[in-house]
């Protein structure tokens, strides 16, 4: 009986239980049977073209790879929605992965986002709005949006976005061009948290501060890059603008003034915890009123113009995590700097940059004390001494900057072996000898590893045999003198940045299409003893320096490569001609370097769209004439195809399309035609090299409009295309390409690059020139160098030419100058070389210390010269002195018969006299009060 009770209650549970589980079930199954995002808003989302893909990402999976018409929208990537009612609330376009960080999308966005009725959140950041410019207007009308940000337009910023009262965080940070006469919208936002307006321009605002006292709420506020008016406060009532809730403020990069920033930070309340007032016009001391912000944990005044040490005060801020005081005039001892900020224990200082400052003094051993640094960054003051193995300690530290100092000594495991979180290490330009054993296993996985001009060779580094993460790796300069192992191009798969350069590394390069990232790239093995054909490469490469090695063969394989911007491949032993692929590559270069090789053909053409600032072609075979495509680039600054066989005449369009060109060195070709007067429209330039050509014609007299030439400063040394990429803590890694030239200098042909930019430089020598000397050339007064020698020259030699006072050399020989030598020359103290030889000129040689100076053969074959150095004397100087005479003539008042005359008139006048004073006794007694001849005469 008991059984069958028991079976029945068994029954009873069962089917119980299975009623449940239906009832569950049921509404569960009733759902994934429909579509659950709402008709209505999917049919709008489809009306948005915000699926087409720009060029080159159409074969990766993209963000809207998910947005198919029969698909649950909810389920789509970018959209969120809401999970009991099913409508959209969220479009987040946002970076969804690491992948799709380079990603940009073309896309259109219209009013049928209207329909989406309950949306709060709308980010557009990876969406170009190519069909407008303008803000999108439907978006003011979106009246319960919470969240916007991302929205790249040009223009004014709509006020009506201040119909927008529920929003809590509006970010319009990132556009070009965008702008507001007036921030009144925002008072109706009262609920607004978060503002970002970097880069819009706030110029005409002059009530910013007051119209943004006027959002309580505001926690978060980002002004970046707005051309900030001056902060103007009422000196009676500093605090009477409300910003109790304000605790994150950035105001970098608008360049105010320390009083105008100052008076207002100061006065803030006292739970502001994070201010960035970089890149600003801050002087004078850092003031001691910092430690009235108690609560302030993040602080940049990097980038300014701050003077004097790092007071104790900053110590004091016990939540101070972050201290950026990077790129200032600071000075002081380390040791008494880091006493300073570190001064109490329970400081919890993790990120210190003082870099780019005049700090100096030594590391001190104490510095092993602080273990909370995760960065420390010492580069580029003048510090000195050893690196304390103390350093070796700091087992929260991340990142390591200690570049371009006067450290010196032995870099050991004992510095490293306990760094186990040690991500970036940067050492560069030391005196660093980095001695690690081929045992030692290192504790840490480097993404930075920068250790240029530090000693490491001559064998190839063992120890990063055991790095596997790194991007950036900079050992140049490290007197390596071995190859490159095989092991180390499967080191890592994220390589970005790689410079081996100057060291003498020998070795054939294997195959490189698979060795770098995905992302842009730099490959440096400059200098080096490295041979073979160029190797395969892959497609990401952005910059490629090989040069002055010992490659041949061809450029073929350079065709693997996408986008090229900076191609260096000079002083090799390549051969051949152009391949057709650089018709397409060639359109991405802006630096390319070919010179010093044994290339030929004709220069392969350039794309409409062309972005070269500079060409180097120098010293190859290049042939033909010069290409009509090569208007199209309009940037040039550097173009140097000296000595090739190039032929043809110069394009009359060349001043008016190269007009920004700062080097033109067309030397040593077989040009031939007039220098076309289009040329003096090149205000920018300061070495025009036409030498060693078939050039004929006059020498224009439109020179004087070559305004560098006409300008004696120089505003810097190096001509320098600077380029730059972020490490992976967001350091700029900058590395430069400094410009070359062959200039003839002295009878020498000399390659100048470090002192290019102070060059300036007229060689017109060894052509078929007429006509005169411009007296225009004399204008040119910043020339150090003229040379117009074997030419067919005429004329004299400008009077005014000693105006040109900073010039070194002076080459006017072989040509037909006739006319004295413009005593003006007398000027020219700096003068090392002049030559005047093979002319016709007559007359004395000026008088002065330099001209005296030279060899007797720089006045050679001009027979009508006299004076030293050529002889003693002129044959004048022996009968009469000759009187002055200007530099531009001689006075052709003063001839032979005035001297008769006046010779005459004297003898005749003065008998005259004296019969007048014989005969008339009252006259000489009058005048001379004497009373006879005799006294008179004697």
């Amino acid at each position: 009986m008991n059984m069958m009770i028991a079976f029945q209650l068994k029954q009873h549970v069962f089917f119980l239980v299975i009623l449940v589980t239906g009832s569950m079930m049921l509404p569960a199954l009733a759902t994934s049977a429909k579509i659950q995002c709402i008709d209505r808003e999917r049919q709008a989302l489809l009306k948005d073209d915000l699926g087409d893909v720009i060029e080159g990402v159409t074969e990766r999976e993209t963000l809207f790879s998910s947005w198919e018409s029969d698909q649950d929208c909810c389920k789509w990537r970018g959209i969120r929605c809401d999970n009991e009612t099913n409508h959209v609330t969220a479009l987040d376009f946002r970076r969804l992965t690491d992948s799709e960080w380079w990603h940009v999308f073309d896309g259109k966005i219209s009013s049928s986002l209207l329909e989406l009725q309950h949306l709060n959140y709308l980010d557009l950041s990876q969406i170009d709005l190519n069909e407008t410019t303008k803000f999108p207007e439907f978006v003011v009308h979106m009246s319960r949006l919470k969240h916007l940000s991302g929205v790249l337009f040009e223009g004014a910023i709509p006020q009506q976005l201040g119909n927008l009262s529920e929003l809590q965080h509006l970010d319009l940070g990132g556009s070009y061009y965008v702008y507001t006469t007036s921030l009144d919208w925002l008072y109706t936002l009262h609920s607004l948290e978060y503002l970002d307006l970097s880069g819009v321009n706030l110029s005409q605002v002059t009530n910013w501060l007051p119209a943004l006292a006027k959002v309580p709420s505001l926690r978060e506020l980002h002004l970046s890059v707005c051309h900030l008016p001056e902060i103007i406060l009422s000196s009676s009532r500093p605090t009477m603008m409300n910003f109790s809730s304000l605790a994150i403020l950035d105001l970098s990069r608008n360049y105010l003034s320390p009083h105008s920033i100052y008076s207002w930070i100061f006065n803030l309340s006292s739970s502001i915890s994070y201010v960035d007032l970089s890149s600003n016009s801050l002087q004078g001391p850092i003031p001691d009123a910092f430690r009235n912000i108690p609560s302030l944990s993040y602080l940049d005044m990097s980038s300014n113009e701050i003077e004097g040490g790092i007071p104790r005060s900053l110590g004091n801020l016990s939540f101070l995590e972050t201290l950026n005081l990077a790129g200032n005039k600071l000075y002081g001892e380390l040791p008494e700097v880091m006493k300073n900020l570190f001064q109490h224990t329970e400081n919890k200082l993790k990120d210190l940059d003082i870099s780019r400052n005049r700090l100096n003094g030594s590391i001190p051993e104490a510095i092993g004390n602080l273990f909370n640094l995760n960065v420390l960054d010492l580069s580029h003051n003048q510090l000195s001494g050893t690196l304390p193995e103390s350093i070796g300690l700091l087992s929260k530290l991340e990142v390591l900057y200690l570049g371009s100092n006067h450290l010196e000594g032995t870099i050991s495991e004992v510095h490293l072996f306990n760094l186990s979180m040690l991500r970036e290490l940067e050492l560069s330009f030391n005196s660093f000898q980095v001695k690690i054993s081929s045992g030692f296993v290192p504790p840490f996985q480097l993404e930075s590893i920068l250790l240029a001009n530090c000693t490491q060779g001559p064998q190839f580094p063992e120890w990063l045999r055991t790095q596997h993460n790194f991007s950036y790796i900079d050992i140049s300069a490290a007197e390596i003198s071995d190859t490159i192992p095989a092991w180390f191009w499967d080191l890592s798969s994220r390589l970005t940045f790689l410079n081996f350069s100057y060291n003498q590394i020998y070795d054939v390069l294997p195959n490189l299409t698979s060795k770098f990232s995905a992302s842009s790239s730099v490959l440096d093995l400059s200098s080096n003893n490295l041979e073979g054909t160029l190797p395969l490469l892959p497609p990401s490469i952005w910059s490629l320096n090989l040069s002055k090695n010992r490659f041949s063969g061809s450029l073929e394989s350079l065709c693997n490569v996408g986008k090229l911007d900076s191609l260096d491949v000079s002083d090799n032993l390549l051969t051949g001609k152009f391949p057709d692929c650089f018709r397409h590559i060639g359109s991405y270069f802006t630096t390319l370097s070919l010179e010093n090789n044994n290339l030929s053909g004709s220069i392969f053409p350039a794309s409409s769209r062309c972005r070269l600032l500079s060409m180097n072609l120098r010293n190859n075979s290049f042939d033909g004439e010069f290409r009509q495509s090569f208007r199209s680039c309009r940037d040039l600054q550097v173009i140097d195809l000296g000595e090739n066989k190039l032929s043809g005449s110069i394009p009359a369009w060349i001043g008016d399309n190269w007009s920004e060109l700062i080097v033109l060195s067309l030397r040593s070709n077989e040009l031939y035609g007039e220098i076309p007067s289009s040329i003096c429209r090149m205000a920018h330039v300061q070495i025009l090299d036409l030498s060693l050509n078939k050039i004929n014609g006059t020498i224009p007299k439109c020179l004087n409009n070559l305004t560098a030439m006409a300008q004696e400063r120089n505003l810097r040394a190096t001509i320098t295309g600077s380029y730059g990429m972020s490490t992976i803590g967001g350091r700029e890694l900058d590395w430069n390409h400094d410009e070359s030239a062959i200039i003839m200098w002295k009878g020498v042909e000399s390659e100048y690059k470090r002192i290019l930019g102070l060059v300036k430089l007229i060689d017109l020598s060894s052509n078929k020139l007429t006509g005169e000397i411009p007296n225009e050339i004399t204008s040119l007064v910043g020339l150090v160098s003229l040379n117009l020698s074997r030419n067919f020259i005429t004329g004299s030699i400008p009077p005014q030419i000693g105006r040109l006072h900073l010039l070194d050399f002076l080459d006017l020989s072989r040509n037909k100058l006739s006319g004295v030598i413009p005593r003006s020359l007398a000027q020219l103290t700096y003068i090392g070389v002049l030559d005047f030889s093979y002319n016709n000129l007559s007359g004395r040689i000026p008088s002065s210390t330099q001209l005296q100076s030279f060899n007797v053969s720089a006045y050679t074959g001009n027979s009508g010269l006299c004076g030293p150095p050529v002889t003693e004397n002129c044959l004048e100087d022996k009968v009469i002195l000759n009187p002055e005479v200007t530099d531009n003539e001689e006075d052709t008042f003063i001839t032979p018969g005035f001297y008769i005359s006046l010779w005459l008139g004297f003898v005749f006048g003065f008998l005259g006299m004296c019969g007048s004073l014989l005969l008339n006794k009252s006259w000489r007694h009058k005048i001379f009060k004497v009373d006879s001849v005799h006294h008179w005469l004697y």
